[in-house]
């Protein structure tokens, strides 16, 4: 098993833990013309083309976490265009789904998170600087600039858009057979890790079942990762949190 398969994997669990996953992500705005883009004819090098250079696009990853510091059971759904997203997690024991948002306005970007219970309240009010924060964390970075992508995934020295983290999970399990052919599905198993993969295409979007489990930690994943409507995904941040700005 490749090595960053086997570590790199539950190291991005833990981040989309926590919420430093939450972070800002950042391309210019597509021209909507190219939605639909991934199809079965698709060979490995035009997968990480289309991923690397998605200006907008929904993800989603449903399924169930298993890590030392935490459980998850539920979904997170994002919505990405240009720099903003609207993210909704829908937790399993929880009613009340959260839902981020996150835009630009003048030279700053704003986080804020509403629980929406009959009447909205709003949490997590963050304002960030351009260029403030830099934080470089294995293979996952994040920058704040004017110019660079806010979020990304380093894969092979080239850097990956994502919010929520599909396209870091996708990047991490993802295989090319021989002549840049896509595996559509595979098995390894080594050293206590244990992972099974299918890569499959549906609705014109890419999607991924990844189930991988370490038996000497304990820790496990069984997740549905998908990626749709690129360059096709709107966005549309509400007046009322737009306004919120002013209380950050």
């Amino acid at each position: 098993m490749r090595k960053f398969a086997r570590a790199a994997v539950l190291l991005l669990l833990t981040a989309v833990l926590v919420a430093g996953a939450f972070a800002l992500s950042a391309c210019d705005k597509g021209d909507g013309k190219n939605g639909g883009v991934f199809n079965e004819e698709m060979g490995f090098g035009d997968v990480l083309r289309i991923l690397q250079n998605m200006d907008s696009w929904t993800e989603s990853i449903s399924g169930s976490y298993r890590l030392n510091s935490g459980r998850f059971d539920g979904a997170i759904t994002t919505r990405v265009d240009g720099l903003d997203y609207i993210m909704k997690v829908e937790a399993a024991g929880s009613t009340v789904p959260a839902t981020v948002y996150s835009f630009r306005h003048l030279n700053y970007y704003y986080e804020v998170t509403e629980v929406n219970d009959g009447e909205p309240s709003y949490s997590n009010l963050t304002k960030y600087s351009a260029g403030s924060r830099l934080n470089i964390d294995y293979e996952m970075i994040y920058v704040f600039s004017e110019d660079e992508n806010p979020t990304a995934y380093k894969y092979n020295g080239e850097y990956y858009p994502s919010v929520s983290g599909a396209t870091g999970f996708v990047l991490m399990v993802l295989r090319d057979d021989a002549n840049g052919v896509l595996k559509k599905s595979y098995q390894e198993d080594e050293d206590g890790i244990t992972l099974n993969a299918k890569l499959y295409f549906e609705d014109n979007g890419l999607c991924m079942d990844i189930y991988m489990s370490n038996s000497m930690t304990g820790e496990s994943m069984d997740l549905t990762v998908k990626i749709t409507d690129v360059d096709a995904t709107e966005v549309v941040i509400p007046d009322e949190v737009q306004k919120l700005k002013s209380l950050c």
